[in-house]
């Protein structure tokens, strides 16, 4: 694993702990990894054996893009190998961003006992794409997070809006700002 990938994935654990995030500015082929477990718990030892898995078995390369707090998510961009590893997952390369590619990524999981154990042991429950949310231990399938990229709550009431990529400080039941002094009150009501 190269040194800036093993530094940025200990940031990333470093500012889940804070219970803060660190989103990428590309979101081109990442997909989200969701963890139930603490960041303290998370295995990197079965991470990067799932990481050898994919390259040697299907040529496809895991890079740590970012993270966030909440069920602990874990932004990895996923691209075919530089070294020329052969593949059975077959995307067209010449087209980037590839939403085939997340897709043919996610049915290898789904089809292999041996990759779900692997997330199963670093404490990744689930895996999530644009389309779909896949539970690796029930092996049941969900929506996906339907956008661009992810919507990430962090450090706020669920539907509070900040940056593009974090949830903070708005009422989306009501679909208006609240006031920093009405934050702690109850949910403004909607008029009859």
């Amino acid at each position: 694993m190269p040194s800036s990938d093993a530094g940025l994935l200990t940031a990333v654990l470093d500012a889940v702990t804070r219970r803060d995030s660190l989103v990428p500015n590309d979101w081109t082929n990442v997909v989200t990894f969701v963890s139930l477990r603490s960041p303290d718990r998370f295995n990197r030892d079965a991470f990067e054996r799932l990481r050898s898995m994919l390259k040697a078995d299907y040529g496809l390369e895991l890079t740590v893009v970012g993270g966030a707090y909440g069920c602990f998510k874990l932004f990895v961009r996923v691209e075919h190998s530089a070294d020329g590893n052969a593949t059975t997952v077959e995307v067209d390369s010449s087209t980037q961003p590839d939403s085939d590619l997340l897709g043919a990524v996610l049915l290898q999981i789904m089809n292999s006992a041996s990759l779900r154990k692997e997330f199963t042991e670093a404490g990744i429950a689930k895996v999530q794409t644009r389309e779909v949310t896949y539970d690796v231990r029930t092996e049941e399938r969900s929506p996906g997070h339907g956008g661009e990229r992810p919507i990430i709550i962090v450090n706020g009431p669920v539907g509070s809006i900040g940056n593009q990529n974090t949830i903070s400080d708005t009422d989306i039941s009501v679909g208006q700002e609240r006031s920093p002094a009405a934050r702690g009150s109850p949910k403004p009501r909607p008029a009859s």
